[in-house]
């Protein structure tokens, strides 16, 4: 669990954001064409390798618009 606290420009607008998030890890298999999407919320759902993640995110936030807080508690947590 971790604060994120902060207000910049994001794809032209600006973005606010002030919450308490979690990261959450769940160790079962999942068919991502059976999910149901809450269309307000999630665009879509696609297989990432973590550490290709890792690196691009150093770099640009274009494609992977997530906390790097979040992401590190995520690879330690992998180990």
């Amino acid at each position: 669990m971790f604060r994120i606290q902060y207000e910049k420009e994001f794809h032209g607008r600006m973005f606010r954001d002030n919450e308490v998030t979690r990261v959450f890890v769940y160790e079962e298999d999942v068919d991502i064409e059976s999910l149901t999407l809450q269309e307000s919320e999630v665009e879509e759902v696609r297989w990432f390798d973590l550490n290709e993640v890792a690196e691009e995110i150093k770099t640009s936030r274009e494609r992977f618009c997530m906390p790097t807080e979040g992401l590190n508690k995520l690879i330690r947590y992998l180990g």
